[in-house]
């Protein structure tokens, strides 16, 4: 996946694709913050568990954000597959209340961190520690993979 964790001006503000219309109220601050912050982002905003899925082997983010209540797709189910899909992604929430048992529960599960809607500014940092802390983990991923060339053998006997 490109590298969106560039510090500066986002390099292409039209590039935010939005699978419900208008970016909500809550997106625009995120993504305004983010920029106030200097953190160049792309983003991509899904709203159901398929499009979600497509986004995550598609779209490869470095980081994702959720809601966690986000009415029958929640933050819990797309957590499960963002593990399934990219296991090494993390996922932020960034919510606006969460009471402290099912924040306990979230980041047992495996949530990066948690943000509160209403302050923001923590926003850019944890993403850029989140990313930071995920890279060495994916270059190990990667090293372990074996680096062999792979022949498919067609019934004539023809290499490809």
């Amino acid at each position: 996946a490109p590298d969106r964790g560039d510090v500066g001006e986002d390099p292409d503000p039209e590039h935010h694709h939005d699978a419900g219309g208008e970016l909500t109220a809550d997106a625009e601050l995120i993504r305004h913050e983010l920029l106030r912050s200097g953190l160049a982002t792309v983003t991509e905003r899904v709203e159901t568990e398929h499009t979600f899925a497509s986004a995550i082997r598609d779209f490869a983010p470095d980081v994702v954000l959720s809601d966690h209540s986000l009415g029958s797709f929640d933050a819990q189910l797309a957590l499960s597959l963002l593990r399934s899909i990219r296991p090494t992604t993390p996922l932020m929430l960034v919510t606006g209340s969460i009471n402290s048992e099912t924040t306990v529960a979230c980041i047992r599960a495996g949530v990066e961190d948690l943000v509160l809607k209403e302050n923001l500014s923590p926003l850019a940092a944890s993403i850029t520690k989140a990313v930071q802390l995920r890279r060495p983990l994916d270059k190990r991923i990667e090293s372990s993979i074996p680096q062999s060339r792979q022949y498919l053998i067609t019934p004539q006997g023809n290499t490809r």
